[in-house]
């Protein structure tokens, strides 16, 4: 995937409102491995919506399996 000068204008913008990198820096303080950490810091958001989907639906997997 291209990525154009005006999404990572677009994207800096909102990282910035939305705080993204105190997010980051939050969950990577509760990652218990050094390269975790460096891997969540360097972490952008995912935009390939067959993706996101597929993710999620693992997520709910092991939601279902930590639940029994």
């Amino acid at each position: 995937m291209i990525v154009t000068q005006k999404q990572i204008a677009a994207f800096s913008h909102a990282a910035k409102a939305l705080e993204y990198n105190k997010i980051l820096e939050l969950w990577a303080n509760k990652a218990n491995l050094e390269g975790a950490k460096e891997k969540i810091l360097s972490s952008l958001p995912e935009t390939d919506i067959r993706r996101i989907k597929k993710l999620l639906s693992e997520k709910e997997e092991v939601n279902m399996i930590f639940a029994a």
